[in-house]
Order: C-alpha cells, then structure tokens, then sequence
C-alpha cells in the first residue's frame, strides 16, 4: 500500500485524504434575498469559472421554514426560500477542490502526494468538515435534525425531495390526476440543524397514459463544521 495521509474528526468522517480531492473554503457571503417568483423569494450567485468540485452550503438561522438551492445555469446558483421571506438574510459558503494556484505566498505547512506533487494540505487552508449526513425519505412536512454541541452549522442539499402523482379518477386511457411539487428545506437553529420536505405547488389535470401511482421522496444532505469561518 503506498503512503498516505487520513485526517479524520471526532465523528469518524474524513477531513483530509490524500486519495482525494479535499474541498477549500472560496468565499462565504451574507446574501439577501431580493426577488420573488412561484416558488418563493430568492437570489441567484455566480459561480466561479475554472475551479471543479463546486459545493454551496447555506446557513439560514430562520425561526421556521427554510430554504433551498436549485442550478439554475452552469455557473448559477439560486438561493430559494419561503414566500414572505423577501429580504431576509441567509449565509452562504462556497467550497472548491483544492488549487495550488491559490496558495498564498507566507510562511505555512504544506502536504504534497509525493507521487503527483498535488497539495493535500496546506495550513492557509479552510477545508470544508463534515459533521453528519442525512439520507433518507422524508414524507410531506416531516422534518428530521441533528445536533453538534458548539458547532456553527451549515448544510449542502445534496438531492431534495421533488414531486409526487395521485391518479384521482377518471380511465385508463385519460386519468385524472394531482401533481405536488415539493421543496426540501434547510434551516438552522443554535447548535441543531434541521431538514424538511414542505409543499411548494400542486396541480390537477387530466392526461393520456397509463392510470398509476408514483412518489419520489428522497433526500440527502451534508451538515458541516464553519465553526470560525
């Protein structure tokens, strides 16, 4: 086995691997949501050209609710929350895989793969710190949280529910049936972060096709350490 590097936290998951491709903080930014559309109030960020890996955490401390990310180009990210959350402020944290270009010219402590001379630790860094994960099904407005003790939270929405169908009637050829559009939403409260799968829209119409049932609910997020970011 060649020689490498494992750096791991309390809660066992890995901080830095030399097998991978650690992920440095870019930029963290207090955003203000300004716009409003159908499916809440919100606003959109550039994402950097040129760097891969991107990642966008959000810490939103809102009291109820939450908000959501949704790719809205290559190097667009929107920010959605709540109707009625027009010009509220949520922090947002963007990650990168790490770039040697970027590497400040001080004194520091660097890590390299002696194999491929890519940096795998560099102490001018801010790493992204994984917490905890959630992956599962989160049914309509159920809501699932975690707790880290002295821990300033954010949280990447990996995959959020999205939408579900009930046929509601009619015939095999043209059934009636209602479609629910879902937001999973992300929020935090002191120490403990929260996930939910609330409503956003729902629509009634009729169509051709086969008359069937189906449900898409699952989730997964990322919570993370910015504890002094």
């Amino acid at each position: 086995m060649p020689p490498r590097i494992t750096i791991r936290n309390a809660n066992s998951f890995v901080q830095i691997d030399s097998n991978f491709k650690n992920m440095e903080l870019l930029y963290k930014s207090s955003i203000v949501l300004t716009s409003q559309d159908a499916m809440g109030v919100y606003t959109d960020i550039g994402l950097p050209a040129g760097r891969s890996g991107l990642l966008v955490a959000v810490r939103d401390t809102t009291a109820s609710g939450g908000c959501h990310t949704r790719m809205q180009a290559a190097n667009v990210m929107r920010i959605y929350a709540d109707q009625g959350a027009l010009n509220r402020t949520v922090t947002v944290y963007l990650f990168a895989s790490i770039s040697d270009d970027t590497l400040p010219k001080v004194p520091k402590v660097v890590i390299r793969d002696p194999a491929t001379g890519r940096v795998i630790f560099s102490s001018t860094k801010r790493y992204l710190k994984v917490l905890g994960v959630f992956a599962g099904n989160l049914e309509k407005d159920q809501e699932a949280s975690a707790t880290f003790p002295g821990k300033t939270i954010a949280i990447i929405q990996c995959m959020r529910p999205e939408y579900e169908r009930f046929t509601t009637g009619g015939t095999p050829s043209q059934p009636s049936f209602t479609i629910i559009l879902h937001k999973g939403l992300m929020r935090v409260n002191g120490d403990t972060a929260y996930v939910k799968n609330g409503l956003t829209r729902m629509f009634t119409s009729l169509g051709g096709g086969v008359n069937n049932e189906f449900t898409i609910s699952p989730a997964r997020y990322i919570y993370i350490d910015v504890t002094g970011y």
